[in-house]
């Protein structure tokens, strides 16, 4: 019986074989009993077995690529939605990326502002990085060597952070360092003084003692030059046969911030200290303007010389040393003298005058060439019949005061003697400030000329103003100007109660982890994900009814009336309308 049996069981493995998965049948036949194990087959047909059924799957694997292959469109889409998703994916990590990296310039930034400044207001910072200096040129200028903000900060007593506010540069601010008036002109006009207030006025001082007046100047310039004045300007031309008189128009706010800056690196300095010095030194002329309740200064042009800085004058002179040296050259080979006071040029001969159109002609080539412009209704050609004046001081013979002035000043001090100070006025100037201002006078006379002042002097001084008659007088302050400027050169605090500014220390914060959006579904997987899982139609067919009207009502919008329809219901009234108008 074995063997008929044995002989079926072949006949039906090797049918099952040829018409199926071999190996798997066989396996389960195995698991299920219907084989014993003496059926099992020799190792040499379990290898053909699994081969059979490896070429059956790449044969299967073979078919479902050409079936793709052949439906061009879905594979086009699915190489496409792969890209997609590279794409968002590289952009998230990109984004990530810069997100740290941001943070990380950030915490650099902060740590190097500490100790560094990297930023003054547009316009201003492009070479702040740059901090080489030509050391041998300031130890030949005798100039202290500074090579970053650190080291001008330290020099100057004063901290870091103090340095960048006062040499920020902004056009639109709700404060300012400079306190703004206007003086009235003697040839008519308004001049605008912009003082500065103490904190800038202390590093102006020091700049001004210990760079600008450590430098040489030009014989030809005489203001503000400690040595000389209007009296050595007027000096040399006493007694000339002509003498020409030029003005600079609009001296201080010709000169920008630009040429102060190139004017401290010619010094030697790097660029970075340049260019905080010429931030200190230099303003823009600002307007004031209230909005909502605050006021704010809104500057217009450049950045220039203010009126009313104590380095402005310094630096005018340093800026005209190659104006003086052009003009002094031109004058020595025509025969003429040439001084020069702030803005005030000068031109003498001592021989019958000739070529003076032609010296104008010069003169006026070469004060353009070096960026300023003359003042022609201040051009004056003065010779030796008339009255000549320099600086305020007549040159004909000798120097002295003008005699219509000084006849004036003694007929004033005769009246007062006489009669008291009511009614009394000195240049539109009345009361205590009249009586101020004609002892200056009568000083400024007694510089001019001592046998001419001296007596006019002793008279005025034994003029007595009544104290209680001086409206809001107030005694000066204790911090003088002398005190503060000698404080200040030496980096010293002008006094003790000086107010110094303390930096904000910043508290310790957590860091953020980067957060990124999460990917935004389309329609297509919204539905798919919000659709409710399928039901059994066949025992709840309500049920699935229900679900899709309220899926429906949920992602669906409610249709609304479009245009067409709103043409056709018009369309109708219309219709309805004519119709009624024309039968009824």
């Amino acid at each position: 019986m074995s063997d008929p049996i044995r002989g079926v069981r072949q006949r039906l493995f090797d049918r099952i074989r040829s018409e199926t998965d071999d190996k798997k049948i066989h396996d389960d036949m195995l698991l299920l009993g219907f084989w014993q194990d003496d059926g099992e087959l020799s190792g040499s047909e379990k290898t053909i077995l699994q081969r059979q059924d490896e070429l059956a799957d790449e044969l299967h694997n073979l078919v479902a690529d050409e079936v793709e292959a052949l439906d061009s469109e879905n594979m086009i889409k699915d190489l496409r939605k792969k890209q997609s998703n590279k794409r968002k994916a590289q952009h998230r990590e990109h984004r990530a990326a810069r997100e740290q990296a941001k943070r990380e310039r950030l915490h650099e930034w902060k740590a190097r502002n500490k100790t560094e400044i990297l930023y003054l207001g547009e316009g201003v910072s492009a070479n702040l990085n740059d901090s080489v200096i030509d050391a041998e040129l300031l130890k030949h200028n005798k100039l202290p060597i500074l090579s970053n903000a650190h080291d001008l900060a330290q020099a100057m007593g004063i901290s870091l952070a103090e340095l960048r506010f006062m040499s920020f540069s902004r056009k639109v601010s709700t404060l300012r360092h400079y306190k703004q008036f206007e003086l009235s002109k003697k040839s008519g006009g308004v001049r605008r003084i912009a003082a500065p207030m103490p904190r800038l006025k202390r590093l102006q001082y020091w700049i001004l003692d210990n760079i600008l007046n450590q430098l040489p100047l030009h014989t030809a310039g005489h203001g503000f030059v400690a040595g000389r004045s209007i009296l050595t300007n007027a000096k040399g031309h006493v007694g000339s046969e002509i003498v020409v008189n030029l003005d600079l128009e609009n001296f201080f706010p010709t000169i920008i911030y630009r040429r102060v800056k190139g004017l401290f690196k010619s010094f030697g300095y790097s660029d970075q200290v340049s260019t905080i010095l010429g931030l200190v030194c230099t303003e823009f002329d600002f307007e004031q303007v209230t909005l909502d309740e605050q006021h704010y200064f809104v500057g217009s042009g450049h950045r220039k010389l203010p009126q009313g800085a104590p380095t402005s004058p310094a630096i005018s002179n340093l800026i005209c040393q190659r104006l003086d040296r052009r003009l002094a050259g031109m004058a020595k080979a025509m025969d003429y003298r040439y001084t020069r006071y702030a803005d005030d040029l000068t031109f003498s001969s001592k021989k019958p005058a000739r070529h003076v159109q032609k010296l104008l002609w010069r003169s006026r080539q070469i004060i353009r060439d070096e960026g300023f412009i003359i003042n022609k209704p201040k051009t004056r050609i003065m010779r030796q019949h008339r009255c000549q004046e320099v600086t305020g001081i007549v040159i004909n013979k000798k120097m002295s005061v003008n005699r219509a002035t000084r006849r004036r000043l003694r007929a004033l001090v005769y009246q007062i003697e006489e009669n008291g100070f009511d009614n009394k006025q000195w240049d539109g100037k009345t009361g205590l400030a009249m009586l101020r201002a004609i002892r200056g006078m009568a000083q400024f006379i007694l510089m001019v000329n001592p046998s001419q002042g001296k007596d006019l002097l002793a008279r005025i001084n034994k003029l007595k103003y009544p104290a209680d008659a001086v409206p809001g007088h107030t005694p000066p302050t204790v911090l003088s100007k002398k005190h503060m400027r000698k404080k200040s050169a030496a980096g010293e605090l002008p006094r003790e109660d000086w107010w110094e500014p303390v930096e904000k220390v910043e508290e310790p914060h957590e860091e953020k982890s980067v957060v990124v959006p999460p990917k935004p579904l389309k329609r297509k997987a919204f539905r798919d994900k919000t659709k409710p899982k399928a039901r059994d139609k066949t025992r709840e067919p309500a049920f699935d009814k229900v679900v899709q009207a309220h899926y429906d009502n949920l992602v669906r919008p409610p249709k609304r009336f479009g245009w067409k329809a709103i043409v056709f219901i018009l369309g109708v009234i219309a219709a309805g309308t004519y119709a009624a108008i024309k039968y009824i």
